[in-house]
């Protein structure tokens, strides 16, 4: 299923070593200092009720499609929370944390990059570093 949790159990054991190296490689990049956090406006369309916000960060990354994602919330707590983050200097950003799930959710996409996973909706938030 696209929306199920990606989970260690849910991997084949052959695969289980590659799935927690690309688990704790993702946590590391997803605690880097973010670069920029911006509603997004345009091409992602806020009338499903949805909130988009594209998440940026620093990185060593060569690879350009690791640079930037797509998290949305409906929650008006998280989209004020989200909105506050965004009048503060980058340093000072909280940063995404949540459950992980399979598919791009129909908008977890860097330009024309789209990639296989996407933040559960319901299951985000900022935290500090």
């Amino acid at each position: 299923m696209m929306n199920d949790v990606i989970h260690p159990k849910n991997v084949l054991p052959k695969n289980r070593i590659m799935f927690r190296l690309k688990s704790l490689a993702f946590m590391f990049m997803a605690t880097v200092i973010f670069t920029f956090c911006k509603k997004e406006k345009g091409a992602l369309k806020e009338e499903d009720g949805y909130v988009y916000y594209e998440v940026g960060f620093k990185s060593t990354a060569s690879d350009w499609r690791d640079t930037a994602f797509i998290v949305r919330t409906d929650s008006q707590q998280l989209i004020q929370q989200a909105d506050a983050q965004l009048a503060l200097p980058v340093a000072q950003r909280k940063i995404v944390f949540g459950t992980l799930v399979a598919g791009d959710g129909g908008y977890n996409k860097n330009a024309s990059h789209v990639f296989n996973w996407h933040f559960k909706e319901d299951a985000w938030l900022l935290m500090l570093l």
